[in-house]
């Protein structure tokens, strides 16, 4: 063969194995995979969410990226979970208290109080949602009817602001509060109250003519509608609550790449540490704001503010379980209840009817 013939050849053979070796290089070349994350939460309250979306694409090298919508722009909080169950938005923040007739187990941590601190709260929260073997499949179970996921949790207080000077659980009495629902309402009449429904958008006016006296809020978002210029008496803890799980739609998590999934369940730890962190040091932020407006912090009685939380079992269940039971989740409603009660009081549901004479 001669010299010639040797040389194209050989360029032939070069030609060919980088051909083939492009090609599976772009095979290996992982898709770039875009999310839609929405929230109805002004973005100063999505620190974490905007932290893990950030460790995410770095993690990921930048191969998952997230496309980010606030202040309800994209989904209004009505919006938020037919939204993420059609797949309209990929992560979304519904709370489930808003929807309980689609996410009644849910909905209980959600807008009935026990918990009494974010500690509390958070470490129950993570416990029933994955730990719990039998509690935790329950709520997986009503979250899949919905076609969505829940990955973390976010913890919130409610505190009583007030118009007027409340520092017993007497001076209720007669007070017009701003209470929504089939729970609040029962609870807060316990004391003599009387239970009015105004939209979170008519907050500030209705506390500025006195249509309402005083309002129990996340105190982190007291500040966002100004209430603190409004109602300058701040005093009993109204309980904490699992205010808005992180949830992604089921058919976008089964879609992505095992490792995405790997990795995104993995932050749980880390998601939850920098969320409690991230919480007190807003708190404390926002905190600074109200004593600048001059709030004034009632020191309550410390056995009146546990009979606050006593309530809110006691409102859970005369008045939850029964609704459970109409939606046909009783079993699952009592299961999920009772390890509630022991993770945040110490004391099961049984215990609790003994005490409360049902």
């Amino acid at each position: 063969m001669d010299k010639k013939r040797i040389i194209i050849i050989s360029g032939i053979l070069i030609i060919s194995l980088t051909l083939v070796f492009q090609k599976s290089v772009q095979a290996a070349d992982p898709k770039p995979i875009t999310l839609v994350y929405s929230s109805f939460l002004l973005e100063n309250l999505c620190e974490t969410d905007k932290w893990f979306m950030a460790e995410v694409e770095k993690r990921t090298n930048g191969r998952v990226t997230f496309k980010k919508h606030f202040g309800g722009s994209l989904t209004a909080s009505m919006e938020t979970l037919p939204a993420l169950r059609s797949g309209a938005v990929d992560i979304c923040n519904p709370p489930p208290g808003y929807f309980p007739e689609e996410l009644p187990l849910a909905g209980m941590m959600n807008v009935t109080r026990i918990p009494a601190d974010i500690k509390t709260v958070s470490n129950a929260g993570y416990r029933v949602y994955w730990s719990e073997k039998e509690v935790s499949k329950v709520l997986e179970e009503e979250a899949k009817k919905q076609n969505i996921k829940y990955l973390f949790l976010h913890p919130s207080e409610q505190v009583f602001f007030t118009r007027v000077p409340v520092q017993r659980l007497s001076d209720f009495k007669g007070l017009k509060l701003r209470s929504t629902g089939l729970y609040e309402p029962k609870q807060v009449s316990k004391w003599g109250a009387i239970a009015v429904n105004v939209l979170p958008a008519e907050w500030y006016e209705a506390l500025s003519r006195g249509t309402i006296d005083g309002i129990a809020v996340p105190i982190e978002m007291a500040s966002d509608y100004k209430l603190h210029e409004v109602a300058k008496w701040v005093s009993f803890s109204s309980g904490c609550i699992v205010s808005r799980p992180f949830a992604i739609n089921l058919d976008t998590w089964n879609k992505l790449p095992s490792e995405v999934r790997r990795l995104m369940e993995g932050m749980r730890g880390e998601f939850k540490k920098y969320d409690e962190d991230a919480y007190f040091k807003y708190i404390e932020k926002v905190m600074q704001t109200y004593r600048a407006a001059g709030c004034k912090f009632v020191k309550v009685d410390p056995k009146e503010q546990e009979e606050v939380r006593d309530a809110w079992i006691e409102v859970t269940i005369d008045v939850w379980l029964p609704f459970a039971k109409k939606r046909g989740v009783d079993k699952e409603a009592n299961l999920l209840l009772n390890r509630w009660l022991e993770l945040t009081t110490g004391k099961g549901l049984e215990s609790w009817k003994t005490a409360l004479g049902r």
